[in-house]
């Protein structure tokens, strides 16, 4: 199973890739629990085809309000996606891909953040000005 926006990634040349993965998918209820995970993998996949040695940063969903809780149609939560993200990130590491990084979405923007969520979902402009600063820290260090 390769994507439409892995292969589109996978076209255009690039020095560092990263995605931040599982709200849309949250929200529109795309896929299922059972189905992410092998969908990420593709997504990767297609990725790595064309960028086998750029560092490839997947960065799970920021903090998300009442969808920290409430699952979704299909019964995925932000936390259950997390965790799937962390654990394909993982299998990738262990198959021997040193470039590939998970970094948490709460990590970067937390519950602490939320003020910053006037929608519950979307940053304000201080929020983005903070998550902008934290990607510079965190990943162009």
């Amino acid at each position: 199973m390769r994507s439409m926006a892995g292969r589109l990634i996978a076209s255009l040349p690039a020095d560092l890739i990263t995605l931040c993965v599982g709200v849309n998918v949250y929200g529109a209820a795309t896929l299922s629990p059972r189905v992410f995970a092998p969908a990420l993998i593709g997504m990767l996949l297609s990725i790595r085809e064309r960028h086998p040695l750029t560092q490839l940063f997947v960065i799970s969903p920021i903090y998300g309000s009442e969808r920290e809780t409430e699952p979704n149609k299909l019964g995925f939560t932000l936390p259950m996606m997390r965790e799937e993200i962390a654990r394909t990130v993982e299998v990738f590491r262990a198959r021997g891909d040193s470039r590939v990084h998970y970094r948490d979405g709460l990590s970067w923007f937390g519950a602490s953040d939320s003020v910053r969520l006037p929608d519950g979902l979307h940053p304000d402009a201080e929020g983005y000005e903070l998550l902008g600063a934290r990607f510079a820290e965190r990943i162009l260090r």
